[in-house]
């Protein structure tokens, strides 16, 4: 039967499917409001591990809320269906544009960049780690924005992209190499996946390719990827360099964080944006590296982004011929186009072919002098024209003929001045940006980790742990951040027995103390009380001098055991007496109800105080309750 509801969603129409479940546009009942409804696959719901999981992570990324990232807004259970909602994209993602066959300009892949490193920074100053970033998880809403959907999700499937036979979920064209090898998946490897979005975008294609999954896997990592600028020779030679960094094997050899990255992106793109000027045909400069505009640039089309030009100065008057001189006017003059970098001539302000002459000293004449501004010519009707207004100082700079030469002179001066300034600033910028995180840094992202859920969350920060133990071992947090390290250890282990519960693995293998853990271990889900005197068993037997009779590297993982039993017992310690104390009340509530019951019907009064006799007479902590159950059953007979 085809899905018709889930929750409190109207599901309208499928977008799409694949192995993991299906995706339906969802009409709100109350609300109206629609949304991306996600059903899992029923075999994913039926696992009772994965049902954990799934709320565990849900709840994570229900903690994300930035413009860049799609935002969750629920999730939920109908019928047997696991599903969540997310905010809904009208658009195409980035992969739909790519198989489309669209090439995307330098400009706008340095955009898209900066926008995803900072829903990246947004997730990972969380702890949060994408894990499957590529151009089909990037969408482009009907505004232009772009927003990165899917967060975190593929962490649902089994801790990382890989399948238990070494297969990959999904496409591996954007993995990074430890990522693909089944090691760690740190924030890093979303850096890396940005770089291979990058080269994509501005290539058309990833960075490695192949016609099997593993070949990918073994070029991606074994293999240089073809320079950037052999495929896009209009990239920048920097944002070749930052794709290149993002790329490289090693994470550390990586550009360190997202913050990093996107300041990068910025410095690079605020440097070449240079104002620029298109001049017509013929016209040079001294330094004759002026690019030509077609003979149609004066027509009403847009400029091509990244199209550069430069200021010039029009030292003489240039007639045109015969045949045109009477649509230019008497002067016989060829009009002139200002535009600037990368914005298209038909954006700039529609100023029509009269200009007033009190703000700039412009009005239309026979005739005009060598180092005036030169306007084009009146179009016919049916055309729009197009100007940009330059600055005041521009304009009274060419109302002074005789002083045109030195003016020239000095806008140069100054352009050059601007110009070293501008690249220095990049360099202070740049250098800035690849200055290694400080203490102060290191710690708040840390401990940011460690305060939102522990364990869970530490894995992401466990490169930045390193590197603050490393580089600040005389820090007086290096102790805490070593603790938060042990803590990190001590939630791999716990996971260790986890799975090998979960895959009925024999105990044969293991160290007398780690079969005594895991024993207990599988009483705590079902029997709190005996496994907390299991766990307190454990200690007193095993935590002692080391057995000589070890290695160290067995002396070291006993001692890691024992660690996880005192956190364990210390947990259900707690645990214990929250229960006691509930089952107490509910123990306490049947009393009264029983002695109530007894004035009116002695042999129900008498079944429930049979009942709690039989279930709780083992139990220490509810002596009493039992010793005054025995007795009213005792005064009946």
């Amino acid at each position: 039967m085809p899905l018709e509801k889930l929750g409190p969603y109207k599901l309208e129409k499928i977008l799409g499917r694949g192995g993991m479940g299906a995706v339906y546009v969802g009409l709100h009942e109350q609300t109206g409001e629609r949304a991306a409804v996600k059903v899992l696959s029923g075999h994913l719901a039926d696992d009772d591990a994965f049902r954990e999981r799934f709320k565990i992570e849900v709840e994570t990324l229900k903690r994300l809320s930035h413009p860049n990232i799609v935002q969750l807004s629920g999730y939920g259970e109908d019928d047997g269906h696991l599903f969540y909602v997310m905010e809904l994209v009208i658009g195409k993602s980035l992969h739909d544009e790519l198989a489309a066959g669209r090439r995307f300009t330098w400009r706008e892949a340095t955009r898209i960049g900066i926008a995803v490193a900072a829903a990246l920074k947004h997730a990972h100053d969380r702890g949060i780690i994408h894990r499957d970033l590529k151009p089909a998880n990037l969408l482009i809403d009907d505004q232009d924005h772009v927003k990165l959907t899917d967060f975190g999700i593929a962490k649902l499937y089994g801790g990382t992209s890989m399948t238990a036979d070494g297969g990959v979920l999904g496409t591996a064209d954007y993995m990074a190499p430890e990522q693909a090898d089944g090691k760690q998946v740190t924030a890093r490897c979303d850096l890396y996946a940005l770089g291979s979005v990058l080269y994509a975008l501005l290539t058309g294609r990833p960075p490695f390719t192949g016609k099997t999954v593993m070949q990918v896997i073994t070029a991606l990592k074994s293999e240089k990827p073809v320079p950037l600028r052999r495929l896009a020779p209009d990239t920048p030679d920097e944002l070749e360099s930052i794709v290149l960094q993002l790329l490289e094997k090693e994470p550390q050899k990586r550009i360190p964080t997202a913050l990093v990255l996107a300041n990068r992106l910025k410095a690079m793109e605020h440097a070449l944006s240079v104002e620029t000027r298109v001049v017509q045909p013929g016209e040079t400069d001294d330094n004759d590296e002026l690019r030509l505009a077609p003979d149609d640039a004066r027509t009403d089309k847009t400029q091509p982004l990244g199209q550069t030009a430069r200021h010039a100065t029009s030292k003489e008057t240039r007639p045109l011929p015969a045949d045109q001189a009477a649509a230019s006017g008497p002067a016989g003059l060829a009009p002139t186009m200002v535009t600037g970098i990368g914005k298209p001539a038909s954006s700039m302000p529609n100023q029509g072919t009269q200009a007033t002459g009190n703000r700039a000293g412009i009005h239309k004449a026979n005739t005009v002098s060598a180092d005036e501004v030169v306007l084009e010519p009146e179009a016919p009707p049916d055309r729009k024209t197009h100007f940009t207004a330059v600055s005041e100082a521009e304009l009274r700079r060419r109302q002074r003929p005789a002083d045109a030469d030195e003016a020239g002179h000095r806008t140069w001066m100054t352009a050059g001045i601007l110009l070293v300034a501008a690249l220095a600033v990049l360099g202070a910028v740049v250098v800035y940006a690849a200055r290694p995180p400080s203490a102060d840094q290191l710690y708040a992202q840390i401990k940011q980790a460690a305060d939102d859920g522990g364990g869970e969350q530490l894995v992401g920060v466990e490169s930045e742990m390193t590197r603050f133990v490393e580089s600040f071992a005389t820090d007086p947090r290096a102790e805490e951040v070593q603790g938060w390290q042990q803590e990190l250890a001590l939630y791999r282990l716990e996971k260790r027995f986890e799975r090998r519960a979960r895959q009925s693995a024999g105990v044969a293998d293991l160290l007398p103390v780690e079969r005594a853990y895991f024993e207990a271990q599988q009483l705590a889900a079902r029997d709190p009380e005996r496994a907390l005197a299991r766990f307190q068993a454990i200690l007193a037997v095993f935590d002692g001098p080391a057995d000589a009779a070890q290695t160290k590297l067995q002396q070291a993982a006993s001692k890691q055991v024992l660690e996880l039993s005192r956190k364990q017992a210390e947990s259900l310690e707690q645990t214990v007496k929250r229960l006691k104390s509930e089952e107490r009340q509910a123990l306490r509530r049947q009393l009264e109800r029983a002695k109530q019951l007894a004035a009116k019907d002695r042999p129900a009064a008498a079944k429930i105080w049979q009942g709690i006799v039989t279930l709780y007479s083992d139990k220490a902590w509810a002596k009493d309750l039992v010793d005054e159950a025995a007795a009213n059953l005792a005064e009946q007979h």
